[in-house]
């Protein structure tokens, strides 16, 4: 390697730095909001200021050379060097996405705890691993989580039901997410319920909204937990999202059976009332977080997961 990595420009050893995490161009492209031709001709820039080939390109998609990892973690070290010295100068160098995927009410509830988070950390004289990078929230069924995984697209995952990864990632029990059938305040059976536990049974004549989701090429139902079967309620509607059920109990006479980390800001407004229903006081399911242990620290998972835990608490 006869050039010098002082010879490029910060926003291009940012990229140099990028580089190790991605396997194809367009995934690259992406994630830094530039065209694919514009990254080519950046690649190609370096190499010529470096003479030195970082990149096997193939059909597959991309592949670091040896001289390319020697060079991708100068880079690194550079940034890293950069961020502590002069944060406002590295932040110059547009930051690389960390992208987390997850169930929408999910990201409805975590999202604005792990950007602030990352405010947090912007706000601070010490070096943190919280800032340097952007959060990109998708929302993403635990198929679709597994097709991200293999693609190397995302980066940390937030999920209920267990996932095989592969041998990069790690998976975190972080707590348990409770469950609670909700109404709107002025229900009928709100009344019953305060005098007597219902049973499950009691609300065979009631309208529920019910769990579906999109899976590929098809719609599936879900399944809430309720004690009383799905097939044994009467169904009114069907919905993906958590925010959209609890909207529909607010306008109707249908019950809800949603997550109380949900529902909570609804109920303290007085918008949405708990059932008490028998059998539903330990409907709980395990959240998990998962992460690139390539990518994503044990420090950042840390502290994702204390934010997280708050939440569930």
């Amino acid at each position: 390697m006869n050039g010098k990595i002082e010879n490029l420009s910060l926003r291009e050893i940012a990229l140099v730095a990028e580089l190790p995490r991605f396997s194809s161009l367009r995934a690259l492209s992406r994630a830094r909001d530039i065209e694919v031709a514009q990254l080519t001709r950046s690649l190609q820039r370096i190499e010529q200021c470096l003479d030195v080939q970082i990149l096997e390109r193939s059909h597959s998609g991309i592949a670091m050379t040896v001289d390319g990892e020697r060079v991708a973690t100068a880079a690194r070290l550079v940034m890293e060097a950069a961020q502590e010295l002069a944060p406002g100068l590295a932040g110059e160098a547009q930051a690389p996405f960390l992208t987390v995927g997850t169930r929408g009410f999910l990201n409805y509830v975590f999202s604005p705890l792990l950007y602030a988070a990352q405010r947090e950390s912007q706000n601070r004289t010490l070096k943190s691993e919280l800032h340097g990078f952007r959060f990109r929230f998708l929302d993403m069924s635990p198929e679709e989580l597994k097709v991200g995984e293999h693609k190397r697209l995302i980066h940390l995952a937030i999920h209920l039901d267990q996932v095989e990864w592969t041998k990069t990632w790690e998976s975190y029990f972080v707590g348990n997410l409770r469950w609670s059938a909700y109404v709107r305040p002025d229900h009928g059976l709100l009344k019953r319920s305060k005098v007597h536990q219902l049973k499950p049974e009691d609300l065979l004549d009631s309208d529920f909204v019910g769990p579906c989701y999109w899976l590929g090429a098809d719609i599936q139902e879900g399944n809430d937990g309720f004690p009383l079967p799905l097939r044994q309620r009467r169904i009114v509607a069907q919905v993906q999202s958590a925010i959209t059920a609890i909207e529909l109990a607010r306008t109707s006479d249908a019950i809800v059976f949603v997550p109380n980390i949900v529902s909570a800001q609804y109920e303290q407004k007085g918008l949405l009332a708990r059932l008490n229903v028998a059998d539903t006081e330990d409907c709980f399911q395990p959240v998990y977080l998962s992460v690139r242990t390539d990518v994503v620290t044990k420090w950042l998972v840390e502290r994702i997961m204390e934010k997280m835990r708050e939440a569930l608490e």
